[in-house]
């Protein structure tokens, strides 16, 4: 009686190591360049941005009148 117990736990234990690792979500590395409203090139902060607020290309918005 004892080796049957054994070895259900043992399966049961099996199991459920292997159901769990099993649905494992793998994410690629994006360097913190996350998708969504980074990806966007509308968006001033984006490095290759042509809108006006982006502060790394001037753009056509607001001049600074301080000299």
């Amino acid at each position: 009686m004892r080796p049957l117990k054994t070895a259900a736990i043992l399966a049961f234990c099996a199991g459920l190591l292997f159901s769990t690792s099993s649905c494992l979500v793998v994410v690629k590395k994006d360097n913190g360049r996350h998708k969504g409203w980074f990806k966007n090139t509308n968006n001033p902060h984006h490095p290759h941005s042509t809108n006006p607020g982006n502060g790394n290309s001037g753009g056509k918005g607001k001049k600074n009148k301080h000299k």
